[in-house]
């Protein structure tokens, strides 16, 4: 799995830098500080298992975008959903999960998430 989000880092990294944004994807968490006035949106992917025992061999990508203006948003997350969804990358398939898109408000911040299943063949 450490390859698969290597890769995932640079693949992420490059949508990122096509939509002109200033900061960088992270692979943890954002910081509590983080400057939403500086960098606008924060973006940061989790990469995991997945935790449904019917599939094998899957895992679970959730890529998360915080940011204080909701228009900001809706933009980045479609320029990274056709850049991902039903995408081969490195023998890796990307697929949405039932329910891809999550819609949160947290402490004045909207979060939304997407959500994939990852498939190797």
């Amino acid at each position: 799995m450490i390859k698969l989000e290597d890769d995932l880092h640079k693949y992420l990294t490059n949508i990122y830098e096509s939509t002109n944004l200033k900061d960088q994807i992270y692979n943890s968490e954002l910081s509590l500080s983080y400057d939403f006035n500086k960098y606008i949106v924060g973006v940061y992917f989790e990469l995991g298992t997945s935790e449904d025992a019917a599939y094998k061999n899957v895992e679970s990508l959730d890529v998360h975008f915080y940011a204080q203006k909701k228009i900001s948003l809706f933009e980045i997350v479609d320029i990274f959903d056709k850049a991902l969804n039903k995408k081969d990358i490195d023998r890796y398939w990307f697929t949405h999960k039932p329910v891809y898109l999550i819609k949160l408000k947290e402490n004045g911040l909207h979060h939304w998430v997407l959500s994939y299943n990852v498939n190797r063949y």
